[in-house]
């Protein structure tokens, strides 16, 4: 499913039906779509966090894959980094950013704090056992270790809606669908000022 299907869907849901500026509602529905799908799944998120749940966050209908990314060494600090061609949402332990694995290998990096270099200097932890860490900073994704510019690199995350195009797939948990759908027709009404229809039939009163 795309963002303009459950754009459609979510359009369904209003009174009066709209007919002359179908196509500027539809582009407004599928933005107020985004947002809400970025909100309902950062909100569930955040609160799994609280509970301490976590581990039982079922992630993969969330998930957006960018392949075959290379690295770039920085040449004012000799690291290594992954320029981000999107933008993951803010989640709890950094999980925008959902998985990293080289390009046809089932191995995959591992997180590790920002300031993994300076606490752990000259300790053999800093090895990891001879696996690779990256922290995330700002739109950057840098390395514990040497990487090449031969190395591609494919990188799942739960990315903004902006950055994921309205025609393609749209990733989002599907018991999730009616809370994103109510959302964004809640930020819909408010925008454009339209009333609701409580019969949910599409038909004007007479």
């Amino acid at each position: 499913m795309t963002k303009v299907d459950l754009a459609y869907r979510a359009l369904k849901k209003l009174y009066p039906k709209l007919t002359q500026d179908a196509k500027t509602s539809l582009r407004e529905m599928v933005a107020a779509v985004g947002n809400a799908r970025d909100k309902v799944v950062a909100d569930f998120a955040w609160q799994a966090w609280s509970n301490d749940l976590m581990e039982d966050m079922v992630w993969e209908g969330c998930i957006s894959t960018y392949e075959q990314l290379s690295p770039t060494k920085d040449t004012r600090t000799n690291r290594w980094y992954l320029q981000l061609p999107f933008k993951p949402l803010v989640l709890p332990k950094n999980m925008g950013i959902y998985q990293i694995t080289p390009c046809n290998n089932t191995f995959e990096y591992y997180q590790v704090p920002s300031t993994f270099n300076s606490l752990f200097n000259g300790s053999a932890s800093k090895e990891l056992g001879g696996n690779t860490g990256y922290w995330l900073s700002g739109d950057r994704i840098y390395f514990t270790v040497k990487q090449t510019e031969e190395t591609l690199l494919d990188v799942h995350s739960i990315s903004s809606s902006e950055d994921i195009a309205d025609d393609d797939y749209f990733p989002f948990p599907p018991n999730l669908e009616l809370d994103i759908i109510n959302m964004a027709v809640q930020e819909y009404v408010l925008t454009k000022d339209i009333p609701e229809d409580l019969s949910d039939n599409n038909l004007a009163d007479s």
